[in-house]
């Protein structure tokens, strides 16, 4: 394997389970994403791994906080449960959301996709 594919996307593939849905801690919404890129390049393998991907928050203009973080992260899909509740804790109040997903690579600059859901 050959380091690192240039110019391919970091983020891919984001999803949500319900686009709209209630807050529950037994059955949470699933947030999957595609992180990192394998590709085969003249007959090579190339990885583009993730230094740092983070799951953010966000009401309005406003960033609420990190509802996840990971390191090191190797391509792959990746699957977040969403609960309705905030990054401390507490249940968040019905209305619109939207989640940020920032990938950052090993090197070069972050890169990042937004989904919206509703808490009903």
């Amino acid at each position: 394997m050959a380091l690192p594919v240039q110019g391919s996307a970091l983020i891919g593939g984001i999803s949500l389970s319900a686009r709209s849905f209630r807050a529950s801690d037994s059955g949470p919404t699933v947030l999957t994403v595609q992180a990192g890129q394998v590709r085969d390049l003249a007959g090579r393998r190339q990885l583009r791994p993730v230094a740092r991907l983070d799951v953010e928050l966000w009401r309005g203009g406003e960033r609420l906080g990190v509802l996840a973080r990971l390191r090191d992260v190797l391509p792959g899909r990746y699957a977040f449960g969403l609960t309705g509740r905030g990054p401390r804790g507490g249940p968040l109040p019905r209305g619109a959301y939207r989640l940020r997903v920032v990938a950052l690579p090993p090197d070069g600059p972050a890169e990042a996709e937004v989904v919206g859901f509703r808490i009903r």
